[in-house]
């Protein structure tokens, strides 16, 4: 997620997430991953963006 390595403000993160996200479970549905690969590719996004948000917020402090 190129949204987290340029800085960019938390809500260009969460829609690339979601961007990725949708991706990855239309994989699904075509066959090219299983569903609990796919579970485990968002989930580690989900904390990568979740580690991108508490670092963001513990330097605005």
């Amino acid at each position: 997620m190129a949204a987290l390595e340029a800085n960019s403000p938390i809500e260009d993160a969460i829609a690339a997430f979601r961007k990725a996200e949708s991706n990855i479970h239309k994989c699904v549905n075509k066959g090219v991953f299983h569903r609990n690969t796919a579970a485990r590719k968002v989930s580690a996004l989900s904390g990568k963006l979740k580690a991108y948000d508490l670092a963001r917020l513990q330097n605005e402090q």
